[in-house]
């Protein structure tokens, strides 16, 4: 495993996968983070992943997938924070599977296209946008433990060609 945290830019490349999330990673204004396919990401409790006004280019494929999971497979404290996405540059994520967090996916105040993804076991929510604009196309919310997909706040949601299955409530639209 590949140890990272801090403020982080530039590629996370699939030979050095699997990265082992210590402390909150950020990527900031002006810069750009570019998951390659095949990376997976294993996050320790109470840490996660913030897009604070840059980019995230996640580019997963069918046959690769980037994995966004707990390093704690066994344990009952297994969540991690999950990926917050804030400001308008706007965030791809394409084949990705993200389980065990405690909100799947955060987008405040931002831009996110989400395609053929799947995001499952989430304490809170699979997916949250609040002031938003995001799309989801082809993703799968599963057993997510209270709302898979939550649009509040003046979001624009396009939520196409997915499936909500076994979430306490599927979409919830405040």
């Amino acid at each position: 495993e590949t140890p990272i945290s801090g403020e982080i830019h530039g590629f996370l490349k699939a030979d050095k996968s699997p990265y082992l999330v210590t402390g909150n990673i950020t990527v900031h204004e002006g810069n750009a983070l570019i998951i390659e396919p095949g990376t997976t990401l294993r996050f320790e409790p109470n840490t996660g992943l913030e897009v604070r006004g840059g980019q995230l280019v996640v580019v997963g494929s069918e046959q690769s997938p980037v994995y966004f999971q707990s390093a704690q497979k066994d344990s009952p404290q297994k969540t991690w924070k999950g990926i917050a996405i804030t400001g308008k540059a706007p965030s791809e994520m394409r084949h990705v599977k993200i389980s065990n967090a405690s909100t799947g996916i955060l987008v405040e105040n931002g831009l996110l296209n989400l395609w053929f993804s799947e995001i499952n076991h989430s304490q809170n929510r699979g997916l949250y946008a609040r002031n938003s604009q995001v799309s989801i196309q082809d993703c799968e919310f599963a057993d997510n433990a209270n709302v898979a997909v939550h649009s509040g706040a003046y979001s624009q949601v396009l939520l196409e060609r997915s499936h909500l299955t076994r979430n306490k409530v599927g979409l919830l639209i405040s």
